[in-house]
């Protein structure tokens, strides 16, 4: 199975591209999944959507070849920062364009980050808002990290065991999840040509 790790910052050395970083070399990661990706978005290449993205214009080909990631991906960690108590616009504009072909019906953890005590806002704008054309399957378990600064990075923190685990519970429910739901998107229930918008 693969992950795809979605960092949502657009900064550069930013503390959501620290903690992706940290993630994609958990063993439960490396034990789960036998392969393992990322998508920056600080540094991917992609429009803000129009119509032109069903053209097939060249002014797209970043966003193809992650809509090339995404679809071969199985499973999905989402790492968002909370700007101004938002979800940043770049990951927005991911989930947008995000069909069923390239995340229907396939899991996906939510890992918040916060600077300060903040994290549950973006956590929330995405289950409430995130999902519905896109098909993404988000876990029930979600993780916040709040002062995110001050967890894994080699400081003493009291805090850095009893979230390790958290995430190590959420990885390992994803590739349950991922599993699972593998033998939804290959039971021939799916129905993506007439039902390809999920209902408000």
């Amino acid at each position: 199975m693969k992950l795809c790790l979605i960092n949502g910052s657009h900064r550069e050395k930013s503390q959501s591209s620290r903690i992706t970083d940290y993630l994609s070399n958990m063993p439960a990661v490396l034990n789960a999944f036998g392969e393992v990706d990322r998508i920056e978005l600080c540094s991917a290449d992609i429009e803000i959507w129009n119509e032109g993205v069903w053209d097939g214009h060249s002014s797209w080909d970043g966003w193809f070849e992650i809509s090339e990631n995404l679809a071969s991906s199985d499973a999905f960690i989402i790492v968002t920062p909370e700007w101004g108590g938002m979800v940043p616009p770049r990951l927005k504009n991911l989930l947008m364009l995000a069909s069923v072909k390239e995340t229907g019906h396939k899991p996906a953890l939510i890992v918040s980050v916060s600077a300060g005590e903040g994290g549950f806002a973006p956590m929330t704008e995405l289950r409430a808002f995130a999902y519905k054309n896109s098909h993404i399957c988000y876990l029930p378990d979600h993780v916040i990290l709040r002062n995110v600064e001050s967890l894994f990075n080699g400081e003493l923190n009291e805090n850095n065991d009893r979230l390790r685990d958290r995430l190590d519970y959420g990885i390992r429910m994803l590739a349950q999840y991922s599993a699972a739901l593998l033998n939804v998107r290959n039971s021939g229930i799916v129905n993506d040509a007439e039902f390809k918008y999920g209902m408000s």
